[in-house]
């Protein structure tokens, strides 16, 4: 049997066939040369049979070679037909030189030589017992030749002008021993070194048929497009490859530590069930090699420190060569290629070698697929983050961000719950300011022994806490009987970052455990900047919407919330028909405050009044700073006999008010007071606003400290 390399064997025994055709040209040339140099032009008959022997045989042959290096024969079929060819050749060869020794002079001819050229040249063309019959043939000639003259059944012909009987017919026993002995010397002599270069010519064989496995295997593991495929893919072939009873390959889960099996490929062709994953740090071959870094030899997998009995059970071999994969990139630990015998086998060192190389081109086929999958899969994370960030700077509200930002993370890490905890600055605890999927007892027990939750750490070193189970992970040992009632086996942390540090955390959760991947937690993280981001926005944005609706002086609300209020208030009122009074009061004596002790002590004197009178009223009606000394209360539900005694009170409240003046003057305020009723006088805002601002103007001309209700 041909081993299937034999293309790059055929091409190169062709080659050498081709080579030894132009020696063979060359010689017949030579002859030529010779025949020219002794006769000219004239060539004698015998000489011209010669040249024609000579270049009858050698062309021919040469026809052969090459439409046997050019035809469609698979390489087999080339390599055996060259082979063969090669043979006929050598023997026709053999009879050439008989032809040329009988025409040159037969026991005088020193032709008997080629010979030895001759079979020490295609020794290396043929295997042992082909030589043997070349030699032995190459004798047998010979001595029927010699024989025949020693015999007297042929005489030696001699070519015109060449000495005739030298040495004379009783030398020609001795000619014939000498060259028969010589015939025998160079085939023991030459034997050895064919034997060497036949080895040499297989090893290449042999190692050409290795690298062309190997670039079958990278070729059909470029075509495959899932993982799943490659692995098996990679399985089949390699079993091949390495010529071994089954072949394992099993993927190694970074991110929980855990040994899975990636596939499987068994010389018996049966249907084995897949292996459930092996349980954490649970001692099997591929965490040695993990931890070894180098392959690892089990001659008996029952006695072996290497696995446990457990995971020895799996197996159906007895030796096993497990050699670890390291991939792209970082030289990450991908998993281990398990080379199993049936029987007891010793690994040699080729073995190892080859195992080894093969385990390199399938860990960078592995690493490829994963990283092309991690790639597709980040790029699909990201441009849903994206999404999810665009809908989120929409409103910059809290009441819709907050629950924006929870939603949004736990659907972009598929998570079943999530809380969003902020820490207050005030009261210097952590509180959730939303969640979904937890109680209210658990967000309260978070609230109060936050600084023991793996949060805690989380918050302060502005980083990501990862618990893929929480039944294993000692971290959670304070919170195991809350996390029991809540019924949840894994989650993750991931710190609100911002330039003035941590703003808080977001919770993820998963009711089963979960491995979080690498990809999870930078898409993670950066949700996470990306949402503390859109919170110091909301907070801005709500600074900068409080003072655009507040006065910078008294912290009142200003002109621009009054009447955004009044105008809710009127319509309440005239839906409900529960009337809203509307208070316009204008300060008495103020101008005379300001011009003897200037616009600061006013400004002052305006704080205090402004305190007063937010203190005077219910926490559901509105006072606000209309600009100067005016100010106006919003008294929902309140009818005209209410919102008289509010003008009482206040005007009370400012008469009792000590108003704090430089040089220990004491002196006290009144005020104007104008009232409206919205509906039962008017239930648009702008004309209720005129007609209380109407009636305080007119309170003011009337008398200081005046209220007026009625009229215009």
């Amino acid at each position: 049997m041909i081993p299937l390399t034999m293309q790059k064997s055929s091409s190169f025994f062709v080659a050498h066939l081709r080579e030894n055709q132009r020696l063979h040209l060359l010689g017949a040339g030579a002859l030529v040369v010779v025949f020219l140099i002794l006769y000219g032009w004239r060539w004698p008959e015998q000489a011209l049979w010669l040249v024609m022997a000579a270049f009858g045989v050698v062309l021919p042959f040469s026809f052969f070679y090459h439409r046997i290096e050019r035809s469609a024969w698979s390489p087999q079929k080339q390599y055996q037909a060259a082979l063969h060819t090669a043979f006929l050749q050598g023997c026709l060869d053999v009879l050439l030189i008989a032809f040329l020794i009988h025409n040159t002079g037969g026991y005088d001819s020193p032709l008997a030589l080629l010979y030895l050229i001759t079979l020490g040249s295609v020794a290396v063309f043929f295997h042992p017992r082909q030589m043997v019959i070349l030699n032995l043939w190459a004798m047998a000639i010979y001595s029927g030749l010699m024989l025949s003259y020693v015999q007297g059944w042929l005489t030696p012909s001699y070519l015109p002008l060449q000495p005739q009987n030298t040495l004379g017919l009783p030398f020609a026993p001795l000619i014939w021993v000498i060259y028969l002995i010589a015939m025998t010397v160079n085939w023991l002599v030459i034997k050895p070194h064919a034997d060497r270069i036949h080895s040499a010519w297989a090893d290449v064989d042999q190692q050409n048929e290795y690298l062309h496995q190997l670039l079958s295997l990278t070729r059909l593991g470029l075509e495959r497009r899932d993982l799943p495929n490659l692995y098996q893919t990679l399985a089949d072939e390699v079993r091949v490859i390495l010529n071994a009873d089954a072949i394992y390959l099993t993927r190694w889960e970074e991110d929980n530590a855990q040994v899975h099996q990636g596939a499987s490929s068994h010389r018996s062709q049966q249907p084995r069930p897949a292996l459930a994953p092996l349980q954490k740090h649970e001692a099997s071959l591929t965490l040695s090699a993990l931890r070894a870094g180098i392959p690892l030899l089990v001659k008996d997998v029952n006695c072996s420190p290497y696995l446990s009995q457990t995971t020895a059970q799996r197996f159906s071999e007895t030796s096993l060569l497990a050699v670890p994969l390291y991939g792209l990139p970082e030289h990450r630990y991908l998993g281990a290629l398990l080379v199993g015998y049936t029987n007891p086998h010793d690994f040699s060192q080729t073995e190892i070698k080859h195992a080894q190389q093969v385990a390199d081109v399938a860990a960078l086929l592995i690493s490829r697929m994963s990283l092309f999958h991690e790639t597709q899969y980040r790029a699909s994370l990201l441009e849903q983050m994206a999404g999810q960030i665009t809908l989120l700077t929409c409103d910059l509200r809290r009441t819709t961000l907050l629950p924006s930002i929870v939603e949004s993370a736990r659907s972009l890490l598929d998570a079943q719950r999530a809380a969003l905890h902020l820490y207050d600055p005030v009261s210097k605890k952590m509180e959730c300011r939303y969640s979904v999927g937890l109680s209210e007892e658990y967000l309260q027990f978070m609230t109060e022994h936050f600084e023991k939750s793996p949060e805690a750490a989380t918050f302060q070193e502005q980083r990501f806490v990862l618990i893929p189970d929480v039944g294993r992970d000692e971290r959670t040992s304070p919170m195991r009987g809350m996390i029991a009632r809540e019924r949840f086996h894994a989650y993750a942390v991931f710190a609100l970052e911002s330039e003035e540090g941590s703003l808080g955390t977001l919770s993820l959760y998963w009711d089963e455990p979960h491995a979080i991947t690498s990809v999870d937690v930078t898409v993670g993280q950066l949700f996470a900047r990306r949402a503390a981001a859109m919170l110091q926005s909301a907070t801005l944005y709500e600074q900068a919407a409080k003072e655009s609706l507040t006065d910078s002086l008294t912290n009142l609300p200003n002109r621009r919330y009054f009447d955004r209020r009044l105008k809710e208030e009127c319509e309440r009122a005239s839906r409900s028909g529960r009337p809203v009074a509307l208070l316009m009061i204008d300060l008495d004596g103020f101008k005379a405050i300001n011009d003897s002790f200037g616009h600061a002590i006013g400004d002052s004197v305006i704080q205090q009044i402004g305190t007063a009178i937010r203190q005077s009223i219910r926490s559901t009606d509105m006072v606000a700073r209309f600009g100067g000394d005016e100010f106006a209360i919003i008294f929902p539900e309140a009818d005209k006999e209410a919102a008289l005694r509010l003008a009482e009170k206040i005007k009370s409240v400012l008469a009792s008010t000590k108003l704090h003046l430089p040089r220990d003057t004491q002196r006290y305020v009144s005020a104007s007071i104008g009232i409206a009723l919205c509906p039962v006088e008017s239930d648009n805002p702008q004309t209720l606003f005129e007609l209380a601002d109407q009636r305080m103007f007119r309170a003011k001309r009337t008398q200081p400290g005046t209220i007026v209700s009625e009229g215009k």
